[in-house]
């Protein structure tokens, strides 16, 4: 088990310190390997042995900047000044893919980018985890989307989560929920899900939090920009049976 780990963290409007916890056993991006590690801690390919499966995979149980994280609200430290979360998204055509354990959706054209500190971050792809990764003050909600941005200047990751809860459908997921359905139904790996606009998530305008982190699947790589929507208690809602399709794809 590492230690807790003390990293500078950013808050909307504001920069601060959060004293972030340990891993749990939960997951994150996708890996050509992943068919070799599995999500139950204290198995011989749990989270808690993945750095003993493959050295390439050594961060995972030795790093420091490991994600996901606890955000514990009573750590927060305001030191300075910052802006709006600053994306610039635009329609182009997609993919689903069915990755076995989630289903994302890869924009194959050019769908715009998230900019951090002068970086522009092209966007990817978005992919859904249930239950959610990262908590908040110890408190888990019942999904976390995960919109997935390279650099190509740098070649380093940035990753917006959102936290969903149940209740109303959520709009994007509504939007996609046909071809989701036939993918998992035909066992498809891919299918064209036509021209998608990254606007239509919604990402609410107001608190968020930034800190550097980690892929939460082997290899673990650092140096990954984590921005998650602060506003749990306002957070995106996600209907039962989406919550149930999600699922099907395990």
């Amino acid at each position: 088990m590492k230690k807790n780990q003390l990293v500078q963290t950013f808050f909307y409007g504001c920069r601060v310190s959060l004293l972030l916890i340990p891993r749990s056993s939960t997951s994150q991006e996708d890996d050509e390997n992943e068919t070799r590690f599995g999500y139950i801690v204290g198995t011989p390919n749990g989270p808690d042995r993945w750095s003993e499966l493959d050295k390439g995979w050594f961060l995972c149980n030795n790093g420091t900047m490991q994600s996901p994280v606890d955000i514990l609200d009573d750590n927060v430290q305001v030191v300075s000044n910052l802006g709006r979360l600053n994306t610039s998204y635009m329609p182009s055509t997609a993919t689903l893919v069915n990755r076995g354990r989630y289903i994302e959706l890869r924009w194959d054209g050019d769908a715009g980018s998230l900019n951090i500190d002068g970086i522009e971050y092209e966007l990817q792809q978005i992919h859904w985890h249930v239950p959610a990764e990262h908590t908040f003050n110890g408190v888990r909600n019942d999904l976390e989307a995960h919109l997935v941005h390279k650099s190509l200047t740098t070649g380093h990751t940035a990753v917006v989560g959102i936290t969903y809860h149940i209740g109303p459908p959520d709009l994007f997921l509504a939007i996609l929920a046909g071809d989701t359905e036939a993918l998992i139904a035909t066992r498809e790996e891919e299918r064209e899900a036509g021209i998608i606009d990254p606007n239509l998530v919604r990402i609410e305008e107001g608190n968020y939090y930034r800190y550097s982190g980690s892929l939460t699947v082997p290899p673990c790589d650092e140096n990954v920009a984590w921005t998650l929507i602060q506003k749990v208690c306002f957070s995106s809602t996600i209907s039962f049976s989406q919550i149930v399709l999600m699922l099907m794809t395990h």
